[in-house]
This record gives C-alpha cells, sequence and structure tokens, in this order.
C-alpha cells in the first residue's frame, strides 16, 4: 500500500492543474492488521466542491489495491495548510503567547499552541479566536488554523543508531551507530572522525538536538583514511543511563534490530546490524 501512496503523491506533483483540490494522504490501519497484510485503507484527502474533482477520480494512476482506497472529502488543500504554516512560523516570534505551530494532517487543519490565559474564551479545548488580542486574532484568522492553550513540556530522549548528535544543543554534526557497555558504563559507537573534527576533550557534553543524552568517554580511533578505508574509525560516547538509547538503528524509514548480545554485554560480542544497503556494519 506505500506504493499506491507513492504513486498517488507522484500524480498529484505532476498535475500542477490538481494540487489545490489535494487534501493529503493516510494510511488508516485496520485492527490487527498493522502491516496491512489483512486490512487497511489508504485515505486520498480531496477538497470538497473543487471544480476538477470528477476529473481527478477518472486519471488517478492505476494501483496494485484499488479496492483499499478511500476517498475523504475535506475543506482544505495540502497547499493550503503548508502556506498558513509557514506563515504562522515566520511571525509568531513576534507575539510571546504562541508556543507552537503544527499540521495535523489527518485532521486536516494547522494547530496553534499559545500559553494559558483567563482571557480566552475556550470551548471543546478550542480557543475562540474572537477573545484573542489582535495581533494573534490576526495571525490566527484562517479557517483553517485552530488555537489550543498549553504549554511544551520537554521529555527525556531515547536515540537510536543513524540519529544525529552534537557537542552543541541544536546541533547536528555526526550520527550515532548503535549501543554498547564501556567501562560498564551503557554507550553508544560513533565516527572517531567526528571527534577529531570537533576538537572535543573527554567529559564534553553529548547532545541529540537540544537534549543532553550524555558525555564523551574519551576513547576515540580516526584510522580511517578514506570512505572506503581499512582503518578504525570509531569513537564511545557515555549515555545518560540505560534508557537514553534504544535496541536497534534507524534505516530510511524502517527500524533494524541489531544481532548480537543485548542483555549481557561481554567484551569481544559481535554486534551486528544489516541495513537496505546490503553492508554488515559491526563492532567488537
Amino acid at each position: 500500500m506505500e506504493e499506491d501512496g507513492d504513486a498517488l503523491l507522484d500524480f498529484f506533483e505532476k498535475e500542477l492543474e490538481f494540487q489545490d483540490a489535494f487534501g493529503g494522504i493516510y494510511l488508516e490501519h485496520a485492527a490487527g492488521s498493522e502491516d496491512y497484510t489483512a486490512g487497511g485503507e489508504l485515505v486520498l484527502q480531496l477538497v470538497r466542491g473543487h471544480e476538477k474533482v470528477n476529473d481527478i477520480l477518472t486519471m488517478l494512476p492505476s494501483l496494485r489495491y484499488p479496492e483499499r482506497l478511500r476517498i475523504e472529502w475535506v475543506d482544505f488543500s495540502s497547499e493550503r495548510l503548508e502556506q498558513q504554516f509557514w506563515a504562522i512560523s515566520e511571525r509568531c516570534h513576534a507575539t510571546s503567547r504562541a508556543r507552537a505551530v503544527a499540521i495535523d494532517e489527518r485532521n486536516n487543519q494547522v494547530e496553534v499552541l499559545i500559553a494559558p490565559s483567563d482571557a480566552w474564551r475556550i470551548s471543546d479545548g478550542v480557543v475562540d479566536k474572537a477573545s484573542l488580542p489582535n495581533d494573534l486574532a490576526t495571525l490566527v484568522a484562517d479557517p483553517s488554523v485552530i488555537v489550543q492553550e498549553g504549554e511544551i513540556e520537554e521529555e527525556p530522549v531515547a536515540v537510536r543508531g543513524d540519529d544525529s548528535w552534537s557537542n552543541t544543543s541544536g546541533g547536528s554534526n555526526c550520527t550515532l551507530g548503535f549501543k554498547i557497555e564501556y567501562n560498564n558504563t551503557y554507550s553508544m559507537l560513533t565516527a572517531g572522525h567526528c571527534i577529531s573534527a570537533l576538537g572535543m576533550s573527554a567529559g564534553d557534553d553529548v547532545y541529540h538536538n537540544t537534549t543532553k543524552i550524555g558525555t564523551y568517554s574519551g576513547v576515540y580511533e580516526d584510522g580511517a583514511l578514506s570512505s572506503s578505508g581499512t582503518g578504525i574509525d570509531a569513537a564511545i560516547l557515555y549515555l545518560n543511563d540505560f534508557w537514553t538509547a534504544y535496541e536497534d538503528v534507524i534505516d530510511y524509514s524502517s527500524y533494524r534490530d541489531i544481532v548480537g548480545s543485548t542483555d549481557n554485554y561481554v567484551a569481544g560480542y559481535w554486534r551486528c546490524r544489516t541495513g537496505q544497503s546490503l553492508e554488515r556494519i559491526a563492532a567488537k
């Protein structure tokens, strides 16, 4: 069904005259069939009342599972939601009340989170825009935008192999490998050349996005002279605790399990994963 979804997305990307009729696309899981082998639907959102809807329905590409395609009528095009999202994102810094902005594709709307206030009138969890100050009301005036109140709470982040890391908050200089144990401390492998490039010293903080996930152990080898070299190019990052990392690696849009010792980390054990490139990556 993912292939059918790609075919539909490609269709709307090429047919420019239909883009303002395209609301979005998503997979609807059937109970007990998360892999779509026995159920589930591919939902295509189209803007109701669009003058070319009938033309679109007759021109859709051939699908592998046409019986599992469902049309859902919505009020706003994906293009309009994107325009509102970026317009609000670029201007929300001008008001201290805005906390976040996001596109809720399934519900066909842009959601803006603002700080709580006794001044807002709220019904069914949605803030009445008429109760907002003029600058904020103008910013969220489009009917595709709904406003809710709340605050952003940061939660601990558990990283996976192929996630980014940096020695500065918000950076994304390097990539994590996978989980190991070193000096009785749960750790992650990464590339040794990252340590050299960043000029890091033992004990330096390590971040994933803006969350501190650990520190640099002080152990690295930068022996690979090229991307195809055979020298050792590896370093060890200490994690905050056991739950800082998952036991798998991101591989494009899927997760790859790690093969090898997981419950008991013993020196000399191999840990491997096989990725989409069919290469085998291992650490000993």
